[in-house]
């Protein structure tokens, strides 16, 4: 997620200002202070900070540095727009324009030794700082963050990197220390290539990969206790969520009792590891190869959850109702890239096994958005969860004017 977007629901600018103070001074064994504001500050370095292309540098950062949000931001999603978007990073990480074009400033005190060869880049749980003359990154849980999810992370990726999954290799890391480091990479998502060839080729290695994951990690559980377990984490973090009204948590309470109580006729489910964010921007092509990033979400869910994911393009959550609506009437005209996951995802299901892994999957959604604004330095309710829950309406809608139901 880009620092423009973290700033709407959480104080980023302090989380930011605390998280490198802490990395900072245990990293060079001496005291740092680090500052955020909208001018510079008097500190004796200070960096530029550009929101919309979640980037952190000082003026006279080296092209080497920069070169991961070039290659990222460097081409739009939209094709028409890359010229004017390619102009605007090339004027944004250039003097004398990059100044002019920062929305924010970071004061450090002192310098840090060899600034001009860093990048630090804003994340959902983490800030990275690359640095590409040493080949690494240090990922750096924020601040007022879960640190166990970084824990978390690296094992998994260990474990992903055991199995021969295309994944950043961690070099170093620390039970103790809220980081780690991995290795340097850079690669463009897939959903910023210009090619369609390039995206299918890139895909096919992805859905290999997940395969993989699947197959090796299977595990079948009673469905009862896994819609039970399911739903009472969801029910829990909508009574914790303080920006909910009573009247919304008894609204999205009866929505999640008809979630979980749609059956399908197994009396077991498939279960796997996911990668939890599979989607085209986690994908990451690196002639010929492709790697998968960003693990943070990675956990134990339905065996189908990152297939879904990338379909449905569900990390968009507005008209999720109705492409689940799509996928459960197999008018899957719109799903372009659905032949590539055709070697181990079954279209021949019941609608009502679709509604039931439909219900399974709006479960699995809710539970990550509603973790991930559990936190309290949040100052508002995340766009995505906002969104997830308008959807909500018009999937209950669906499902219970499919089986004459009432809330």
């Amino acid at each position: 997620m880009k620092i423009s977007l973290l700033l709407e629901r959480e104080p980023f600018g302090s989380i930011l200002a605390e998280t490198l103070t802490e990395f900072l001074s245990s990293h060079f064994q001496q005291p740092f202070k680090v500052q955020w504001g909208t001018q510079p500050g008097g500190g004796e370095q200070t960096w530029l900070v550009n929101s919309r292309l979640n980037a952190i540098f000082l003026p006279g950062v080296t092209r080497t540095a920069l070169e991961p949000i070039i290659s990222e931001f460097g081409r739009s999603v939209t094709p028409w727009k890359t010229p004017l978007q390619r102009l605007y990073v090339e004027l944004a990480t250039r003097r004398p324009f990059s100044q002019p074009l920062a929305d924010f400033y970071l004061d450090i005190t002192p310098a840090v030794p060899d600034g001009e060869q860093f990048l630090i880049v804003g994340g959902n749980h983490k800030i990275r700082i690359l640095h590409p003359a040493e080949n690494a990154v240090y990922v750096i849980c924020k601040k007022g963050f879960d640190r166990r999810r970084l824990t978390r992370e690296v094992e998994i990726r260990h474990r992903a990197e055991a199995l021969g999954l295309p994944v950043v290799p961690v070099i170093h890391a620390s039970k103790k220390a809220p980081w780690f480091i991995e290795e340097f990479i850079i690669g463009t998502p897939l959903n910023r290539l210009s090619k369609s060839e390039d995206k299918i080729n890139g895909l096919q290695q992805a859905v290999s990969a997940l395969k993989i994951l699947v197959e090796e990690t299977e595990e079948i559980v009673s469905e009862e206790k896994y819609l039970f377990q399911r739903k009472n984490e969801v029910l829990r973090l909508i009574d914790q969520n303080n920006f909910l009204s009573p009247v919304a948590r008894q609204k999205l309470h009866a929505q999640i009792e008809i979630l979980a109580r749609r059956k399908s006729s197994e009396q077991t489910i498939q279960t796997a590891l996911s990668h939890g964010d599979f989607q085209p921007a986690n994908i990451l092509l690196v002639n010929p190869m492709v790697i998968l990033i960003d693990w943070e979400y990675a956990e134990r869910r339905i065996w189908i959850y990152d297939i879904l994911v990338y379909l449905l393009q569900s990390r968009f959550p507005k008209g999720l109702a109705d492409r689940l609506h799509q996928y459960v009437n197999n008018d899957l005209g719109l799903f372009s890239e659905l032949r590539v996951f055709q070697d181990f995802f079954n279209l021949e299901q019941t609608i009502e096994t679709k509604i039931f892994y439909a219900n399974l999957f709006f479960l699995e959604e809710l539970l990550l958005h509603l973790k991930e604004n559990n936190n309290p330095l949040f100052f508002s309710v995340g766009s995505s969860l906002s969104q997830l829950f308008s959807e909500l309406d018009h999937w209950i809608h669906y499902i219970c004017n499919k089986h004459q139901q009432d809330i």
